[in-house]
Order: C-alpha cells, then sequence, then structure tokens
C-alpha cells in the first residue's frame, strides 16, 4: 500500500465544518475533529486529484469543501466523497488561472482567479460563467468577491469594483463600477473584500474601510502589513506581519474595535488566516494551525518532513536522509535553509539552521 510523506508542517488557511477544522498547507490539507482532536490527512493517496493547494472554503448552506489547487484544479468533497471539476484546468486560456479566494453562495460558487470571476454551478459542478472584468475587458486579478447591499462586489488590482446582483450581465465589463478613487476610498488594488452585518468591508493599502452607505470610512489601521483579513462569528480575523516577532492576529468587531490580540512567537510568525470555531480562535501559520483557548494554545504540526526534498535520498540501516537543497543550471545557489531531513521509526527531524543555529551559513545542502 502506497502511503505520503508530504509537508504538514507550515499551514496557509483554514475553514471549518460544524464538526471539523480543515486546515491547507502548500501540498495537501488535514482535519482535526473538534470533539476527539483525532487528525486526519488527506492527499492523492486518499483521493485528492493533484498536489498542491492555493485555497479551500467548507460552505455550511451545501455542506461541500472546495479545494482549489495551485494548477487551477478543483475537487469538491462531501458525503458522497470526492469529485473533481478540471474545466478550468483544461480551459486554453493564457493568463493566471490562479484560484485566489473562494466564496459559495447557494446553488453558486464565485472563484476569484487571476482571469476574473469564474462562477461555478455547485450543484451540477461545472463552470457556469467567465466574467473578465479588467479595464477595456481584459483579465485582471481578482483577490476577492463578496455579495452585499444587492451588489456584487470584486476585489482587483485594479480597485474595487461593484455591478448590481440582479443586474444585466455581469460578463460585460462596462456594467462593474470601480469604486476606488472616490468617496473616501484610495485609489489603490483591493486586496480584500467581504460583509460582516450587512456591512462591506475591503482591506486596500493595509487598512480596512467601510461603506456607511454614502461613503467609505477609514474602520482599522495600525501601521502594520495586513496579510489578510477574514469574517467568521460577526467577527473580523486580520492577520499581520509585524518586525522582531510582531506578527499577529487582531480580532475585532464589526465597528472595528480591537476585541483581542493574539500574539506569541513559537505559534504566530506569519499568519495567513484565522477563523473562530465556538468563539475560540484557529489561526493557520506557517509555523503551523494553531488553536487557541483563553491565553494557551495547542499546535498541530504534523509528524512529516518540513519542507519538500529535491536532492540526494539514501537509506542506511533502516534510517531515511533526504537533502532538501537544489541548484540551477549554472550550480548557483536556490538559498534553500531546508537542510537534511532524517526519517526513523516512523519520525521525522530535520537538521538545518533552525534545529541548529551553527548551519546558519549553509545553504542547499544537496
Amino acid at each position: 500500500m502506497w502511503r505520503e510523506h508530504l509537508p504538514y508542517q507550515g499551514t496557509i488557511d483554514v475553514t471549518a465544518s460544524s464538526n471539523k477544522v480543515y486546515a491547507a498547507t502548500v501540498h495537501s490539507f488535514f482535519s482535526v475533529d473538534l470533539v476527539t482532536k483525532e487528525v486526519s490527512r488527506f492527499s492523492k493517496v486518499s483521493g485528492l486529484s493533484e498536489t498542491g493547494i492555493s485555497t479551500l472554503r467548507f460552505d455550511p448552506v451545501s455542506k461541500k469543501l472546495f479545494i482549489a489547487y495551485s494548477n487551477s484544479n478543483i475537487d469538491v468533497a462531501d458525503e458522497k466523497g470526492i469529485r473533481n471539476i478540471p474545466d478550468l484546468k483544461r480551459e486554453n486560456i493564457p493568463g493566471d488561472k490562479t484560484i485566489y479566494h473562494i466564496y459559495p453562495n447557494n446553488s453558486r460558487c464565485y472563484l476569484s482567479t487571476g482571469l476574473g470571476v469564474i462562477v461555478l454551478d455547485a450543484d451540477r459542478l461545472e463552470i457556469k460563467d467567465s466574467w473578465f472584468i479588467g479595464n477595456s475587458g481584459g483579465q485582471v486579478r481578482t483577490n476577492a468577491f463578496t455579495i452585499s447591499g444587492g451588489f456584487f462586489y470584486a476585489a482587483t488590482q485594479e480597485g474595487l469594483k461593484r455591478t448590481p446582483a440582479g443586474g444585466a450581465n455581469p460578463a460585460d465589463f462596462n456594467n462593474w463600477q470601480n469604486l476606488s478613487g472616490s468617496n473616501g476610498l484610495p485609489a489603490a488594488p483591493a486586496a480584500s473584500v467581504l460583509t460582516i452585518q450587512d456591512k462591506t468591508v475591503v482591506l486596500t493599502k493595509d487598512s480596512l474601510f467601510a461603506f456607511n452607505g454614502a461613503a467609505w470610512e477609514l474602520l482599522f489601521a495600525n501601521g502594520l502589513p495586513i496579510l489578510s483579513v477574514n469574517v467568521s462569528e460577526n467577527k473580523l480575523m486580520v492577520c499581520q506581519d509585524g518586525p522582531a516577532a510582531g506578527a499577529r492576529v487582531q480580532v475585532l468587531d464589526a465597528n472595528g474595535t480591537v476585541l483581542r490580540t493574539i500574539q506569541q512567537p513559537q505559534a504566530i510568525v506569519t499568519p495567513k488566516n484565522a477563523i473562530m470555531v465556538n468563539n475560540e480562535p484557529w489561526i493557520a501559520d506557517l509555523a503551523g494551525l494553531s488553536h487557541w483557548t483563553g491565553n494557551s494554545f495547542d499546535q498541530y504540526k504534523l509528524n512529516s518532513p518540513e519542507s519538500t526534498t529535491s536532492g540526494v535520498m539514501l537509506v542506511q540501516n533502516g534510517t531515511l536522509l533526504a537533502t532538501a537543497g537544489s541548484v540551477n543550471d549554472s550550480w548557483n545557489y536556490l538559498y534553500n535553509r531546508g537542510g537534511i531531513f532524517r526519517f526513523s521509526e516512523g519520525r521525522w527531524s530535520a537538521y538545518n539552521q533552525y534545529s541548529d543555529p551553527q548551519l546558519d551559513t549553509l545553504l542547499d545542502f544537496l
């Protein structure tokens, strides 16, 4: 029987159903049972179509888990099993087909991609429509999507755009209005857009702005870069980077008031996304998935190699050793700090600058 050894250490996204939390890595994903805390791994061995995930999202209405891969392939998992939607991957369209955000809404699922907005029929599991809403009808990277106040909103690299949800032909770029640069909203790319308590919130220039019905007002900014923002249990989960162990997750209410700041150098290094489950934070970070109860946390760093191996592997006395480094065609460094991985008696360990500081100048073990 085949067995996979994918890196499950760092996590890049997190979502939850009523009984499980799902955490994605750049290679695959795993689940944590909310009651038993049992961990289950998912990979091609267990039925997934690909290796390499860009994002994932659970829809509580349809009870489907949407899994987007870095090559634009899509899997949908539910109680019937795992089904594949290869349409976007197979489509012969030049450009960036990466899926950056998933917004499920009843029988539709809106994918924010480098092309624009791709609409899935979540029941028939097929592409329903494609909206290329860039200037002059071209492609534009779309970072997020939401439905709010009777409008479709798309956070794009050209700014925040919207069109009436009941309007004619959203596939026509002429029907989309660019809101950035007017009514208090800066003229800049929009990194995210979301809805909380019937309020539209947009992330741009490391600041959150909320629409009051007539203009955009500053909701939150503290001078630190914002890596992501998410709505969960009527709270805004703001992931931030910062110098000298300043990475943190800010929990805000709908008015932008900071309810809680979560900062812990062992668990929060580069927070990618965060959610609330029963009023307890779950944070996807490159240091691993963490679950917070009060001021204490449990960290899920699964027994696996820290990253992929691209150098030599050898087995000696029942122990597998694998090198993580590589070089280019000119035999130059690629600055891989992974070091050497060791697999013995069912456990993975690593020798690199993180485990052994004296290796801090040694790169690309081959």
